[in-house]
């Protein structure tokens, strides 16, 4: 922290999350910037910490400084003949002042790190918002096949988390064969999914998710004879041609129909039977 200013390592998460924006990947979660960020704001918030107690220490000793004074003010009181006669000045008051000086220089320094942790807070917060906004849109964008995979992701994955900490250490191998036996209908399900998605997520993004993912389910259930996920622009062809880029192998569709998609084959298809993996990048159109 010494090599550089505070905000620094917030900043970087902006920049990258500009980069993302302007490009249209979603990038991966920088765990170790995060990390970085919540460790400067726990050093900040020691060092205000101290800054306030060493000024509340200065308030004492101005108080102190204060008791003196007035009593050394009688004591002259009551010696001088002509009241007119001010007391002759002590060194009360430069300790005041400079006691004074001390405690402006602690309250400023404290407000210019309550600002710095207040900035990382709020950068945070921004990158944040901006991934969740970015999983929003890919959960309308790529419909519901592709958003129910990712929710599947994250219940497969913080279910694993469960497991790994309700399970001792003493486990033996044959059960952890099972677990992956039972698991594995899971991931093949979500086989059609594009891993790099999946990998960019923190886990705390594939719970939210799931949870998102939810309320949508809750939402459209009212709502059965409209799809909400179908795009705004209605398409000018209900039939496409479209070529395989990665093989899906057999699949049915939304209709029904049954379709056997190899790598470098072209079809002439239902646009709604295969308008979500034209948008995963399994499919292009011709």
């Amino acid at each position: 922290m010494s090599t550089s200013l505070y905000g620094d390592e917030a900043l970087k998460l902006i920049r990258e999350s500009k980069r993302a924006s302007e490009s249209g990947v979603f990038s991966a979660y920088n765990d170790n910037v995060v990390r970085n960020v919540k460790l400067e704001l726990r050093h900040l918030y020691d060092a205000i910490r101290g800054l306030l107690g060493a000024r509340e220490d200065v308030f004492r000793r101005m108080a102190a400084v204060r008791a003196d004074a007035d009593g050394d003010v009688e004591l002259r009181s009551d010696d001088l003949e002509d009241n007119t006669l001010a007391p002759p000045q002590s060194q009360s008051q430069a300790q005041l002042a400079a006691l004074s000086q001390a405690s402006a220089g602690f309250t400023v320094a404290a407000q210019m790190h309550h600002q710095a942790m207040h900035r990382n807070k709020r950068l945070l917060l921004v990158y944040h918002r901006a991934r969740l906004d970015a999983i929003r849109e890919m959960v309308w964008d790529l419909g519901g096949g592709a958003a129910a995979a990712l929710a599947e992701e994250g219940g497969i994955r913080m279910q694993q988390q469960q497991n790994n900490n309700s399970n001792s250490d003493s486990m033996d191998e044959d059960e952890d064969d099972n677990d992956g036996a039972d698991n594995q209908p899971n991931m093949q399900h979500i086989s059609a999914l594009p891993a790099s998605i999946v990998r960019a997520m923190s886990p705390n993004e594939l719970e939210f998710l799931a949870n998102y993912r939810q309320l949508l389910e809750d939402y459209r259930g009212s709502m059965l004879d409209i799809d909400l996920s179908a795009p705004l622009i209605p398409p000018k062809d209900l039939y496409v041609d479209v070529r395989v880029v990665k093989e899906l192998g057999e699949i049915v569709a939304d209709s029904g129909t049954i379709l056997k998609l190899m790598k470098g084959e072209q079809h002439y298809v239902r646009r709604s039977d295969v308008e979500k993996f034209i948008t995963l990048g399994y499919l292009v159109q011709v």
